[in-house]
């Protein structure tokens, strides 16, 4: 084991420590604490974060699967650490397929995704830039679908709270799982609580029907909540 690295981090009126033997290196270390923070973020805002009489302690243990989830990526794949999403490897005729078929419930949604794992296998967003998905954003939704095991049972439909688009304002996200695990062939059992290790490679064949034994869509649709900050978009058009 290597010398003891201890790095500080404050968000807001938050203060994060992280002790690391692991040989990690500051810039690293500090990158999981912000992606922690953000997911504190993503599922109740930043309003809620920084609320003065908000105890960080009740958000935190209703955030524990996911940052477990989030850290375990870490301490596998360099990509929190260069702001890049984890893409599955996909021929482009089959990505081509998805797509088509998200771009087909635009006009009810503002975002369409397809998961394998962690992974993204396809994506569809506004066209503004003011308005596209961070790296972090799509992490994070990942993370949230990937750890919560009872997503897997039943469609659900979630608030969620995008901190490169609004850290104040929040979607509603539509949760199902598709392919084998939709039809109940899944290993996870029920009462399992922790976070379920991902498949194996997909079939392209099988990637490019549902994504996989392991794929979940998510599309949302913008919540204004009256905050100035955030854009409310979609079928009837868009609105400050």
């Amino acid at each position: 084991m290597g010398d003891l690295l201890i790095v500080v981090e404050r968000r807001g009126r938050i203060r994060m420590l992280a002790a690391s033997r692991t040989g990690e290196s500051e810039t690293h270390l500090r990158s999981q604490l912000c992606a922690l923070h953000d997911a504190l973020v993503f599922g109740s805002t930043l309003r809620t974060v920084e609320a003065p009489r908000q105890d960080i302690r009740t958000l935190v243990r209703g955030n524990e699967a996911v940052f477990r989830t989030l850290l375990r990526f870490c301490n596998r794949s360099p990509l929190l650490l260069f702001d890049a999403i984890p893409v599955l490897p996909l021929e482009p005729r089959h990505r081509n397929v998805m797509h088509e078929v998200l771009s087909s419930a635009r006009p009810l949604a503002n975002y369409a995704l397809v998961f394998a794992g962690m992974e993204l296998a396809a994506i569809v967003q506004p066209k503004r830039q003011d308005l596209h998905m961070r790296p972090k954003d799509v992490l994070l939704l990942g993370a949230q679908i990937h750890s919560n095991v009872q997503m897997r049972l039943a469609p659900v439909i979630l608030p969620v709270c995008l901190p490169s688009v609004s850290p104040t304002g929040f979607l509603y996200a539509h949760v199902s799982y598709l392919g084998s695990i939709a039809r109940g062939r899944s290993r996870v059992a029920p009462a399992q609580s922790e976070p379920v290790p991902e498949d194996e490679e997909l079939d392209e064949d099988e990637a490019a029907e549902a994504a996989g034994r392991d794929a979940s869509a998510a599309d949302g649709v913008v919540d204004g909540g009256g905050h100035r900050d955030v854009t409310q978009f979609g079928s009837k058009g868009a609105a400050h």
